[in-house]
Parts: structure tokens; sequence; C-alpha cells
């Protein structure tokens, strides 16, 4: 049995309501649980690239880039490799890294990249590095997709 296997077994085990012999009102026991099902949610829809989206957010990889006045706002995301390149993403509909064009747009198997999704949610959290820029500098930037 692969270890990656059985930490999945463990995980899954680990979802399991809380016991009533538990110390636990019961509002946290219904929090415990709401917490359980949304991490089995979010894991069943995103697979192998939820756990990557959270290494880089963890490793703090994820910036949002601002161009004033306009407010408009692309991430930038970095990448887990050993070359540690940055990505330009926009969450829901692009990403110039290659498992986009693969996984995403080619093959249909997955519903975002890893960085999408690190950027998704790192918006959500706000845990991400904001950067403003002139429009202009940002239009130089997007040029270069």
């Amino acid at each position: 049995m692969s270890s990656s296997y059985q930490k999945t077994l463990d995980w899954l085990s680990s979802l399991t309501l809380p016991r009533k012999d538990e110390r636990h009102s019961y509002g946290r026991r219904r929090r415990l649980v709401e917490h359980r099902i949304y991490r089995l949610s979010l894991h069943l829809l995103f697979g192998k690239n939820l756990e990557k989206a959270t290494r880089i957010i963890d490793k703090r990889g994820v910036k949002k880039i601002s161009g004033l006045p306009s407010g408009r706002h692309i991430f930038q995301v970095v990448g887990e490799s050993q070359k540690r390149e940055e990505y330009l993403c926009f969450p829901g509909d692009y990403c110039g890294c290659y498992s986009f064009f693969y996984d995403v747009v080619s093959r249909g198997e997955q519903q975002c990249c890893k960085h999408q999704l690190a950027a998704r949610l790192a918006s959500c959290l706000g845990t991400y590095s904001e950067i403003e820029v002139s429009d202009e500098h940002l239009a130089v930037m997007l040029s270069k997709i």
C-alpha cells in the first residue's frame, strides 16, 4: 500500500463525526463536521492540485498585482519546481503554465491548475502580497502573455 494512499485513508477516517463523549458543545461539533465536509469537498473537486496550491500559499508564493488608477489586477504565482518560475494568472480563466494547457484546456481532466487554485484560495483568505503598478506597466506585463 502506497504512503499517499494510506495518508488518504487516514485523512478520510478523520472525517467522521466527533464522538458525543468528546467535550465539545453541540455548536463546536457542528463546526468541526462542517469544516471536514468543506475539506472533503475541496479535495474531491481539485484533487492533487489542492495540496500543491496550499503549499504555494504557505510559502507566500502568491502576489496580487494591481494597476493604478484602474484597480485592474492579475495574480503572479510562483511554481514549485527548482526553477521557481512565476506565472501570470487569472484565477478563473488563464494561467501561463504547461499544466493549464495540458490538464485543463487540452484534456479537460482538471477544473484549474494549482496556480489558479492558489490564487483563488489566497484571494479568499487574504494571504497574498500586494504590489501596485501603473496601468501602463500592467499592460506591458499582460502583453507578454
